[in-house]
């Protein structure tokens, strides 16, 4: 049985077909409003599928640094697009708004800074307080 349970705060059903892509004209969660909420810790960030918990603990980046991290990608960040996001084969489903974001980083293995690029995809929860996470890797 495919669950087409709609769990984000984005008010629409999930699709019928191949196509994910949510059209829009911009992100479907405000950049302010979440910012706001990361900084007053009203905003919970859950990890929410097992694909982006494994891209994080490759790229070693910890649960406690995911705030700081989502704050850079808002304010410094690209919007690419929004799209439905299903966790796992039969679970519920999310809309994203997905963006890139490139920041010099400190790469050990050539002795220098060097451009790195990341894809963020996130949704907001239903309730609002939660900031599902459902990609975090490098482009």
């Amino acid at each position: 049985m495919v669950s087409r349970w709609n769990i984000s705060a984005y008010d629409g059903s999930p699709p019928d077909g191949e196509n994910r892509r949510i059209p829009t004209t911009g992100p479907l969660y405000g950049r302010e409003e979440i910012l706001a909420g990361l900084d007053a810790g009203r905003l919970q960030i859950m990890v929410w599928t097992r694909k982006c918990a494994g891209d994080l603990q490759r790229l070693d980046v910890g649960d406690d640094e995911l705030p700081t991290l989502l704050k850079e990608v808002l304010l410094h960040g690209t919007y690419r697009n929004s799209e439905w996001c299903e966790q796992g084969t039969s679970g519920p489903w999310a809309a994203c708004d997905a963006y890139s974001h490139a920041r010099l980083e400190w790469v050990p293995t050539l002795g220098r800074e060097t451009r790195v690029d990341y894809y963020v995809k996130f949704a907001r929860n239903r309730a609002g307080n939660v900031l599902l996470l459902v990609s975090f890797h490098l482009s």
